[in-house]
């Protein structure tokens, strides 16, 4: 009964559960992140609570602009690396 709680409250509201796991940079991500002056903590929060657009793809959408980044899977490390970012919208 309390997880179907939840649910129902994260439809209504558009609550997410954080993903998991443990995540690096790959070098374009880094360099991409000097670019465009986005944070560790920051692409942290988008691959946490952001939205699946596609597989692989998660964009966060924020007050004046939104983070994308592009992510994939190590099976040999056991971690998510985030290939590349993004970051548009901006007034």
């Amino acid at each position: 009964m309390k997880e179907f709680a939840k649910d129902i409250v994260r439809q209504l509201f558009g609550f997410r559960k954080a993903r998991e796991g443990k995540i690096v940079f790959s070098r374009l991500t880094v360099s991409r992140m000097n670019e465009y002056g986005i944070s560790g903590k920051t692409l942290l929060d988008v691959f946490r609570f952001g939205k699946e657009e596609k597989p692989g793809m998660i964009i966060q959408k924020y007050y004046e602009y939104s983070v994308g980044i592009y992510y994939k899977y190590d099976h040999a490390e056991g971690k998510y690396v985030i290939t590349t970012c993004w970051k548009g919208g901006e007034k």
